[in-house]
């Protein structure tokens, strides 16, 4: 039923779609009324009352993340231990290693 319906709208041409996928036709909605918070703004990045990370290492964590995640599975208290206590602008130098480090 259901998976028959996906596969054929898989299959169908794009250029002949009139119906928009996905969120694209919610894009740039204006709402009456509504400020998107500074919070989204990726240009600022201390945020929120998370204080650094003491002796903070970038690879350090990069590597911990790597191993957390490869294989079958992930182990979750481990990226829950290294991204929740580190503030925004350590976990955006973490982001940077792990992908200068891993190319991912």
């Amino acid at each position: 039923g259901d998976y028959r319906k996906i596969l054929l709208e898989l299959l169908k041409d794009p250029t002949k779609r009139t119906e928009k996928a996905g969120n694209e036709k919610y894009e740039n909605v204006e709402l009456p009324g509504y400020k998107q918070p500074e919070i989204y703004k990726e240009d600022i990045i201390q945020q929120g009352t998370m204080k650094a990370a003491p002796n903070f290492d970038a690879g350090r964590d990069a590597d911990a993340l790597r191993k957390a995640m490869k294989g079958f599975g992930t182990d979750e208290k481990t990226l829950i231990a290294i991204l929740g206590n580190r503030n925004t602008a350590q976990r955006l130098e973490i982001k940077a290693t792990f992908k200068s480090k891993l190319g991912r």
